[in-house]
């Protein structure tokens, strides 16, 4: 039996115990509320993976992602989760840096079994995947990966961004000059996508251009993450804008660092020692 008819199933079975509950309730209320209560516990039990995530975000924001993590895993554990959270539970593993935990959690994803996404959402599932193999040290791999993705017409803001990312890293500019206008067609606005072009600016020593991009277009958005004000930082160093630089240091380190990030907290803080002296 599929998930879906398991549901459905489960559903009507809900439903019967319910109505049936109400229909005996008129004649014997004591056997009435005995079906209602068979109906109320089935119902909980098919909405835990749901009740889960709820006490997950609300875990987070108290006690931050390992608040959360622990409940995703008991719903995990529970096989609670609907394909799509599955996805998003391993991300925040390779976010919080438990990487093996990560590891395993994509194997059965990816296998015939309780866990396995279903071939409708392999092309997300690789697109996180990726990020494991770029942290085992497969950097290419990784970046091919994405890139055959999208060589499928699979576009989205995670792939571009982390295959920009990627391709950045490998210095490999045929396919990300390829990439860019692919990206720009996608979504010129999109902050982690304006950072890679203006990374791409930085690296290729066309510094005017990245200048204009980040005070015009990025740094206004006021991005959550600190490879921009990095990348802004380093532009206004070549320039000898040192004072602005120093800022952008700053700012980048009032961001939030994960073990996802590009650059440490300790990296940022070297740099900015560097103009702050």
């Amino acid at each position: 039996m599929s998930h879906r008819i398991f549901q459905i199933v489960q559903a009507l079975l809900i439903l019967i115990l319910f109505g049936g509950g109400i229909f005996i309730a008129q004649t014997d209320l004591a056997y009435g509320l005995i079906f209602i209560g068979f109906a109320l516990v089935l119902f909980l039990y098919d909405r835990r993976g749901f009740l889960m995530t709820l006490l997950a975000n609300q875990a987070f924001r108290k006690k931050g992602l390992e608040g959360a993590l622990g409940w995703l895993r008991r719903a995990w554990k529970a096989k609670a989760l609907d394909p799509k959270t599955q996805i998003t539970y391993a991300y925040l593993l390779m976010k919080a840096g438990h990487w093996e935990e990560a590891a395993s959690t994509f194997q059965a994803m990816s296998s015939p079994g309780p866990w396995y996404v279903g071939q409708k959402n392999l092309n997300l599932l690789n697109t996180y995947k990726a990020m494991l193999l770029w942290n085992q040290g497969q950097r290419k791999a990784a970046a091919d990966l994405l890139w055959d993705l999208l060589e499928t017409s699979y576009k989205t803001t995670a792939l571009l961004t982390t295959l920009g990312v990627y391709l950045l890293e490998l210095k490999d500019w045929a396919r990300f000059e390829k990439l860019l206008p692919i990206c720009q067609d996608y979504d010129n606005e999109d902050a982690g996508l304006l950072d890679n072009e203006g990374a791409y600016l930085l690296e290729r020593n066309r510094l005017e251009e990245a200048y204009q991009l980040y005070r015009d277009h990025l740094i206004p958005k006021n991005p959550n993450f600190p490879d921009a004000y990095v990348h802004w930082a380093r532009v206004c160093r070549r320039l000898g804008n040192i004072d602005e630089a120093r800022l952008a240091y700053q700012r980048a380190l009032r961001c939030p660092f994960h073990a996802l990030s590009s650059y440490s907290r300790q990296q940022v803080e070297q740099e900015y020692r560097e103009v702050a002296s």
